[in-house]
Formats: C-alpha cells, structure tokens, sequence
C-alpha cells in the first residue's frame, strides 16, 4: 500500500509537468524504465518523508490505507520535488515552495498535530494504542 501511485502521481502532473520531470533521455516520452526507476523512487522517498512524520501516532502501514487526501497531497507535493531536483537540477520557485510548505506540514503532524480527515484509531494516543479501556458495568 502506498499514499499514492504512479497512475495518480501522473494524473496529478500537467503533462508537460510531468515530462519535463520525469523524462531523463530527453526523448519527449516518459518510457516505462523511467517511470519504474526514478518515477517510483521519488514517490518512495516522499512516502519515507511522511511514514516518519506520522509514526508517532500511527503505524506507517495504517496510515497508508486509510488513503486519507492530506497525507497524499503532502507525499505528492515532496515527490514532485524530489523528481525535479533530483541530479542536482534546479527547480522552480513554486516547487520549492510547495516542497517547503509540505516538510512544515509534516512538522505539524510529528509534534503531535492531528491530520486533517484522518480516521483515528481509539485511543488517539499511540502510547496506548492495544489497549482498551476497562469499562464495569454498574448494577
């Protein structure tokens, strides 16, 4: 399971976007070596960056399925950064931007703060998660 796909990272991307991203060979076509390769590493490398940001509350594995839309943003917008840079290639100000806007999100989220649309397992807090309250049934 993953925060997101190549499919839904490509339908993401403008397709100029995309192909000046992910097209290595400079052949105008994002071959599918390119696209399981460097494609797929940048997606792994954004959904590392956010499985650590979110380990603290929950398992990095029940995150990923519940496929909750902020988490994927965040995990697009770090491996659309991460294609565009990597090699040492300059990237735009606005990638940069949104890449910056993603870590300060995922800063939020590891200092404890609640991710927004995220169904929570009970108990919320992950010191206690297995254990259930006891409950007496009063007569």
């Amino acid at each position: 399971m993953s925060y997101i796909t190549i499919d839904e990272f490509r339908r993401r991307c403008s397709e100029g976007g995309f192909h000046a991203a992910a097209d290595r060979d400079n052949d105008t076509s994002v071959s599918k070596g390119e696209k399981n390769t460097i494609v797929q590493l940048s997606i792994d490398w954004g959904m590392a960056k956010v499985d650590a940001a979110v380990c603290d509350q929950v398992t990095p594995g029940y995150a990923q399925g519940q496929r909750n839309q902020y988490l994927m943003d965040l995990c697009f917008d770090l491996s659309f950064y991460r294609l565009s840079a990597v090699g040492g290639r300059e990237v735009s100000q606005s990638i940069r931007d949104m890449y910056n806007d993603a870590l300060e999100s995922l800063e939020k989220v590891r200092k404890g703060g609640r991710i927004p649309g995220f169904a929570y397992p009970t108990p919320v807090n992950s010191s206690f998660i297995g254990r259930v309250p006891r409950v007496r049934n009063v007569r």
